[in-house]
């Protein structure tokens, strides 16, 4: 059985809008390829913020976001 390929990989990626009120801290996850997933949460929770660091629109204070070359990200309001 081959192994599917990761397109996305968020390595310990720490973010925050103000000073001392950490939004995301040490988040690490994959996305294989092929993958359907689906981002849930109250308001405030980070969802809109990971997206933005999937699509590089705003950089991690640490850790870092790898998107696989010639993946297309795409969102819907």
């Amino acid at each position: 059985m081959s192994q599917k390929k990761t397109i996305l990989r968020f390595d310990n990626v720490s973010f925050e809008y103000k000073d001392n009120k950490p939004l995301l801290n040490e988040v690490g996850f994959t996305v294989k390829h092929g993958s359907k997933i689906t981002l849930m949460g109250q308001n405030g929770a980070g969802k809109s913020t990971i997206f933005q660091l999937i699509s590089g629109a705003i950089k991690p204070d640490s850790g870092s976001v790898n998107l696989d070359d010639g993946v297309t990200v795409a969102t819907a309001r």
